[in-house]
């Protein structure tokens, strides 16, 4: 049976509830807290654990939503944006949902993407309509439970649950951890930064205010913050390691401190035998370093262990273009393209595959559609401007 998240605020209870009978009564099993949660078990762990498990996450907005300085559900969706940053192959598993007129929030997804590039649906402008278009959704595309649970350290910080729900200390620390929340969902970095601080200063075991601390960083490009914050992590953490590991190593790479990154997606690797992102991560890595067979290896595991992982896709299609095999390198950025359609690395280079094939017409779409995506790909423009001319010369 399908399942799905459903992150709201309490303001919204009587018109959620409509929604969740309606998908109910398609045979769709939706998660709802109030619901969900058995009475005395530790709520926070359960969040974070249905969350991971949902085949989708369906996140309800509303006026009563943007009134809102504080709310749980702020959590929920960084928790979520943190799974869906790492879906290579562009799965639809995010769907924002708008209650009511209301504007979706501008957050960072990476990419260069906000939550407002997701495509939403408008239940208040036509209820059926809108339904139905979620069924649609959640009826074609269908991603197991291992692939939604990737990323992000599940269960931060259960066993300081277990054990100091009740100190004063821990309610305070909680407390300024949610307005850093409030911040991170609004882009606001800075003053996230200070929030999370606060709250590891009141509680210097909160895992997770160290965990988002570092997405934080991360996002500002503050790198060696992040990777000091993602290695508190690791060392509060005794269980759920890998996707710190994952994280940190990406982190480590960006800083073009390859050899420290591989180390850390092997960790990863090592953890989490099916640790699709770590086994692409670390291709990338080899591939950087120059170790090609490796590379390839490492992304033939991958598409292995997600076979529709568009990024190692496009990374196996690199390297074939290093061993001279371009109609395998053609076929894995087709491949890219069809499973992320906006992937404007893989058209330039699906692009650069059809002139070597004389095919000029469909190389100038290629172009021209990664330049519609990423305006300053000036490889793309180049390119384009190229084939442009060689198209005039044929005629």
């Amino acid at each position: 049976m399908k399942k799905v998240f459903i992150s709201y605020v309490r303001e919204n209870m009587d018109i959620v509830d409509r929604f969740c009978e309606e998908l109910k009564s398609r045979g769709i099993e939706v998660w709802l807290d109030r619901d969900a949660i058995d009475p005395g078990a530790r709520w926070k762990p359960e969040i974070r654990r249905a969350i991971h498990q949902g085949t989708f996450f369906i996140a309800c907005f509303s006026k009563e939503y943007s009134s809102r300085g504080q709310t749980y559900m702020n959590e929920e969706l960084i928790i979520a944006i943190e799974v869906l940053r790492q879906f290579h192959a562009n799965r639809i598993w995010f769907l924002p949902v708008k209650l009511n007129e209301c504007e979706i929030p501008d957050t960072d997804i990476g990419r260069n993407e906000t939550l407002r590039d997701l495509q939403s649906v408008a239940l208040y402008e036509d209820w059926n309509r809108g339904i139905q278009r979620i069924l649609d959704v959640i009826q074609r595309e269908s991603p197991s439970v291992s692939e939604v649970s990737l990323p992000f350290v599940e269960e931060l910080q259960d066993q300081a649950d277990l054990t100091s729900d009740n100190s004063e200390n821990e309610r305070q620390a909680e407390s300024v951890f949610q307005q850093g929340n409030h911040w991170m969902m609004s882009s606001q970095l800075d003053m996230a930064i200070e929030a999370y601080s606060n709250a590891i200063a009141v509680n210097p075991r909160h895992a997770r205010a160290y965990h988002y601390l570092a997405f934080a960083y991360e996002r500002k490009g503050e790198f060696d913050e992040a990777i000091a914050n993602y290695s508190v992590v690791i060392n509060l953490e005794q269980e759920f390691l890998a996707d710190a590991y994952n994280n940190r190593g990406n982190v480590h790479f960006k800083k073009n401190e390859v050899d420290t990154a591989i180390s850390g997606f092997s960790e990863a690797i090592k953890l989490k035998e099916d640790h699709a992102a770590a086994y692409c991560n670390r291709g990338g890595a080899y591939f950087k370093r120059g170790e090609f067979s490796r590379a390839k290896a490492d992304c033939n595991k991958a598409i292995d262990l997600d076979l529709d992982f568009a990024g190692a896709y496009y990374l196996r299609g690199i390297i074939y273009v290093r061993e001279n095999r371009h109609n395998h390198a053609f076929n894995d950025f087709d491949k890219a393209v069809s499973l992320k359609p906006d992937f404007a690395e893989a058209y330039y280079n699906r692009g650069v595959s059809y002139i070597r094939r004389h095919e000029f017409d469909r190389a100038f779409n290629d172009f021209d559609r990664a330049i519609e995506l990423k305006p300053d790909f000036a490889e793309a423009i180049k390119a384009r401007d190229l084939v442009h001319q060689r198209l005039q010369e044929q005629t």
